[in-house]
């Protein structure tokens, strides 16, 4: 019986929890910038293994670590992680 409550745990979770799909997914999501990012100017990002044009409120160096804040069409808003 307490492998069935278990399991029965494990499926009511995976069904309360909301699927996120599309943009609300890169939200928060880790990427690394490939092309400088200027300060209010656009460079490059890696993000889920494609190339993601990118605008930061700060200049960021590529190879530095980020996080997606928003994302607006095909641009992502990024922070330093």
């Amino acid at each position: 019986t307490g492998i069935a409550v278990f399991l029965a745990a494990v499926v009511l979770r995976g069904k309360l929890k909301k699927t996120e799909t599309g943009q609300e997914a890169l939200v928060g999501a880790a990427a690394v910038v490939k092309e400088e990012i200027a300060q209010g100017g656009l460079g490059l990002v890696m993000l889920t293994g494609e190339l993601w044009r990118a605008e930061a409120s700060e200049a960021i160096a590529a190879g530095t670590n980020v996080i997606v804040e928003r994302v607006d069409g095909l641009k992502v808003f990024v922070k330093r992680a």
